[in-house]
Formats: structure tokens, sequence, C-alpha cells
């Protein structure tokens, strides 16, 4: 073989080397390890037993196994879910620890104090989890047995009339006051530490109504300590169909919901909230889900990342201009 072709044949072969060894970084290194590398934590904002931690509990069973890699609740307590909400938002987008988030580290708070964090700015959504109707309720001896009943009971005792609630910025709280304004009722609020203590205060006489929810209020009213009245769903719920709507009594625009969320912090990369978002909406659509959440007396409204930022934008329309005609602070 001539030199020049031995040169020739030397070179080709080199750059094919060459093309082969650059061609190896166009494969992420990490292909073979997808996403979960590392055990994934879920904030709950709330002590173990309670519903945050209990539908948290439920996601990290799903998660588990839809991904086949671990998954953790962590309790975060306090501060009304900020702790835990902050916690998310400065947590590592490579490394994301999701939060179970409601409407008061997500949207009350960050209007009525400085929460150390934003959740426009350091949040992401990724889905709903779960959603509880309250139930509006009343001291049942005052014989009042529906919404228009309440009304003229209170239009003709202007700020006479009480009610309870379980904590300043709660659904308990924000309901009654959106009721208040859209009908001009002047009414006395009084404050409890919880759902159990405002219900208990409402059964002894002691404060005259409340919108609670159904665990707080169903045995004092099989004792018939309370009436309850109504529902804060805009649609009659299935759990208890007999009770209407505040839309059927002509209160229209009323909703007031409890809901748990789940989100992620700022950065986390699209196909990482977009896949917990779809296996939560997956698993939570299961039956024995269903079931678990039936017997808390919970629904799961399925939403995607985009669906869940609207609904907290349709959450900030309701309860922030309400909050600020009012006047609510914190305590």
């Amino acid at each position: 073989m001539a030199r020049s072709q031995v040169v020739r044949l030397a070179l080709g072969l080199a750059l094919a080397s060459l093309m082969i060894v650059v061609a190896v970084p166009a494969v992420p290194a990490h292909a073979a390890d997808p996403w979960p590398s590392k055990t994934v934590t879920i904030l709950a904002p709330s002590g173990p037993g309670s519903p945050p931690d209990l539908i948290a509990r439920i996601a990290v069973e799903q998660l588990q196994a839809e991904f086949g890699k671990p998954f953790v609740v962590e309790n975060k307590v306090g501060a009304g879910g900020n702790i835990a909400a902050a916690a998310s938002a400065k947590s590592p987008a490579d490394n994301p620890q999701f939060a179970v988030v409601l409407a008061g580290p997500m949207i009350i708070n960050p209007a009525m104090m400085d929460t150390g964090y934003n959740p426009k700015r350091d949040l992401v959504p990724v889905t709903m989890l779960a959603t509880q109707t309250s139930i509006f309720v009343a001291n049942s001896s005052l014989n009042l047995n529906s919404v228009r009943d309440v009304l003229e009971y209170v239009r003709a005792r202007p700020g006479q009339v009480n009610y309870a609630i379980s904590g300043i910025g709660t659904v308990s709280h924000l309901g009654m006051e959106l009721l208040a304004q859209l009908r001009d009722l002047k009414l006395t609020q009084i404050v409890y530490r919880s759902s159990p203590e405002a219900a208990t205060s409402i059964a002894a006489g002691e404060t005259m109504i409340g919108l609670l929810p159904p665990v707080a209020v169903t045995e004092f009213a099989s004792q018939g300590k309370l009436t309850m009245i109504a529902v804060t769903s805009k649609e009659r719920w299935s759990y208890f169909p007999q009770l209407p709507t505040f839309q059927e009594a002509g209160v229209a625009d009323f909703e007031a919901l409890a809901w748990m969320a789940l989100v992620a912090p700022a950065g986390t990369a699209p196909e990482i909230v977009n896949g917990v978002s779809a296996a939560i909406r997956r698993s939570f659509a299961k039956p024995d889900v269903q079931e678990k959440l039936r017997r808390m007396q919970f629904d799961h409204v399925a939403m995607n990342p985009a669906e869940l930022a609207s609904y907290f934008k349709e959450e900030e329309d309701r309860w922030l201009p309400m909050m600020r005609r009012a006047g609510i602070r914190p305590q």
C-alpha cells in the first residue's frame, strides 16, 4: 500500500473515532437514572393524623407505586401552613420537596403577613389533592331551618347575632365574612382555636351560627343540638344531598371550600411537575383511593398544573377583595 494511502486511512480512522467520542456526551449522563434518584419528601403543614397529613400519606403511597421509588411525608407544623410552604419554596429544584398547601399559606396568609416566600414567584402548582364542603349550622333552639330564616333573623337583630370561627383567615371565617358582605349583614365574630371548639360553642348556645367542616358538626346535629342548614359548595354535596346550597337560597356567587393542593419549588423541571401531577390524578381516581377519601368526606377534583393555577387565581379574586373590604388582619 502506498504511503499516501496509509496516511489517508489512518486519518480516516482517527476522525471516525473522534466523532464517536464527541457523540457520546450528547446522551445525558443521568439518562439511565431517571427522576427520582433520591427519596422524595412531601411536606405536610400539620401534625400526624390531621387531614393534610392523611392526604399527604395517601399521595406518598400512590406515588411510590407509580414511580417505584421511595416517597416520604415530613410534618412541618406551624404558622398556619407557612413553614411547610416556605421549606418547599427554598428546597433545591433538582431535588424538590413538594408541599401540601391550603388556602392559608397559598392565598390568604401572604396577603396578611410576611411569610418569607412569595407563592407566585417561589412555588409552582402541581395538582389538586382534595376538597371539602363546609356546613352552615345554627343552634337548634333558635329554630332556624333555612338560609332565608337565618338572613331574616339576623336582619331583625343587627349586631346581636354572633358566629363562631376556628381562626382568622380560615374558611369558617372568610365564608361568614363573604356571606355578610353579599347580604349586608351585621354580625359579631367569636374566635376559637379549632373547629371542634367552635362547633361546641354553637351546640352549647354560647354562639349562634357558624360555617364549619362536617366532622365538627355531624355528631352535635345527630344529638339535636345543631341544625344543619346548607352546604357551601355550588352544587349539592353527595355526602349530605338533603342540604341545599346557598345559591338555591338566592345567595348568588357564594362558595367556600376547604382544599388541599400539591406545590413544588419554582424551577422544578416541567417534566417532574407534570409527571407527579399526572400520577396523582391517575391514582386518586382509583376506587380504593376514592374510598379512602370518602371515609374522610373529601372529594378529589382532578386538575393539571395549568388548571390549578387558574383555580388559585379564582380563589384570590374571591377572597382578597373581600378581605380588604372587611379590613381583615392577622391576630
